[in-house]
């Protein structure tokens, strides 16, 4: 019995680093295509005030 409890808090630190690995590379991943974004749109913006 006394085997089962640190492998159960082990396994849900596990968990909750990949949980948290995954929710930060979300987030990075939609940074960077909102940077993208604006990066295109300040190229625009300079296209049309070029013309």
């Amino acid at each position: 019995m006394s085997l089962w409890i640190p492998l159960v808090i082990i396994a849900l630190i596990g968990l909750g680093a990949l949980y948290f690995a995954i929710v930060v590379a979300k987030r990075a991943r939609q940074n960077e295509l909102k940077r993208r974004k604006i990066e295109r749109d300040i190229e625009l913006l300079k296209m049309k005030s070029k013309k």
